[in-house]
């Protein structure tokens, strides 16, 4: 169980850092406006850590 947290975590962190850059080029070049909900991208991203740990747990 702690490899799979331990393997989830590090996937998660690559994620972040690659979502983070695609947010901000995204925001630059204006194809994004900064309007966006938090709370349904903090969801949403719980949901995918969650999804990675049962994935790398089983």
């Amino acid at each position: 169980m702690l490899k799979a947290l331990k393997k989830a975590t590090l996937v998660f962190v690559y994620e972040i850092i690659v979502l983070g850059v695609i947010y901000d080029a995204l925001i630059v070049f204006q194809i994004l406006t900064k309007n966006i909900n938090g709370l349904g991208v903090l969801i949403g991203l719980m949901v995918l850590y969650l999804g990675q740990w049962a994935f790398f747990y089983y």
